[in-house]
């Protein structure tokens, strides 16, 4: 590129000639960069939530394991359904901390 430069105009000063490529690709450098590092750590993060859930599932299943052995063992209750129950427990729980977070002090 110097060369065809200089082979139009011998007298003008060459210094730092970069492909419009070049220039485009040092433009975009920093974001790119960025971009490959938010990737990267919301990789760790999606990982890390991951093996959290597979814990606190397998604490929740592991500490129930006996009571989980004679849910199957027995027949559903045909009023509530198999999980009416712990259906029921989770939702009055929730509810019951929400009011107390909602409620005036």
């Amino acid at each position: 590129m110097q060369r065809e430069l200089r082979a139009v105009d011998p007298s003008v000063a060459i210094e730092h000639v970069k492909t419009l490529e070049q220039i485009r690709s040092d433009s975009v450098a920093l974001r790119a960069f960025a971009m490959r590092l938010l990737v990267g750590f919301s990789l760790v993060a999606s990982a890390l939530a991951l093996v959290g859930i597979y814990g606190v599932l397998s604490l929740s299943v592991g500490s129930r394991k006996r009571e989980l052995a004679l849910r199957v063992k027995m027949p559903p209750d045909r009023k509530n359904g198999a999980m009416g129950e712990p259906i029921s427990q989770i939702s009055s729980t929730t509810s019951r901390t929400t009011y107390r977070r909602m409620r005036p002090k």
